[in-house]
């Protein structure tokens, strides 16, 4: 979903500057059209307000000969004429600047949404243990005493755990294509970090003696 609204955003940029802009003046970048909307709040013209573009009721056109199509008609203008344009360019208009701010909107949900997953990840935690572990950090820090997320394996080993790598399994091979493998544990219970560091330290002896 996030690729897909990126997508639209990308190509329907021009379309949405010709539409929601028309010709005024705009000192930031297109894609940040609540800020040229406040600037044009505060210095634009009263009468010249966005959401105007090339598809508002009257268009005025700018070239010598500008080809206008609607409903299998072309025709001719020339500089300063007005274009009558019927309910059905309206409503194109609105879908137009009402598509790319919905995508864009959600551009910046989603990318925040996965931010946030990625940090969980690379810390170890889900939605609920992020709160869990906050309560527990401020309670034994009372106490003098250091918490530790017991699932915190290091961020590594962490991403590991979570596409399920390790045994032989690879990235590519088990992640980028098809793969039936199962995840480690058995979906309520998890080793923890503690006991995996105890038993490395454990094999590592072994193999010293």
């Amino acid at each position: 979903m996030l690729s897909g609204t990126i997508y639209v955003c990308v190509t329907g940029l021009d379309l949405f500057k010709q539409h929601f802009y028309g010709d005024k003046y705009y000192p930031f970048p297109a894609v940040l059209y609540p800020l040229n909307m406040a600037y044009d709040i505060v210095y634009g013209e009263p009468d010249k307000p966005f959401f105007g573009g090339i598809a508002a009721f009257r268009i005025n056109t700018s070239s010598d000969h500008e080809v206008f199509e609607h409903q299998g008609v072309v025709e001719y203008h020339r500089p300063g004429q007005d274009i009558e344009v019927d309910l059905r360019g309206q409503h194109y208009h609105t879908a137009v600047v009402y598509e790319f701010v919905l995508c864009s909107a959600v551009v910046i949900a989603l990318s925040l949404l996965v931010l946030w997953h990625v940090r969980m990840i690379s810390y170890g935690e889900t939605n609920i243990e992020v709160y869990i572990n906050r309560k527990e950090v401020d309670r034994l820090k009372k106490l003098g005493l250091v918490y530790t997320n017991p699932y915190h394996y290091g961020f590594l080993r962490n991403w590991q755990h979570f596409f399920g790598l390790g045994n032989g399994r690879t990235f590519a091979r088990n992640v980028l294509f098809p793969s039936t493998h199962l995840p480690p544990g058995n979906g309520l219970t998890y080793s923890r970090a503690q006991n995996r560091r105890e038993k490395e330290i454990e094999n590592k002896g072994l193999m010293l003696l």
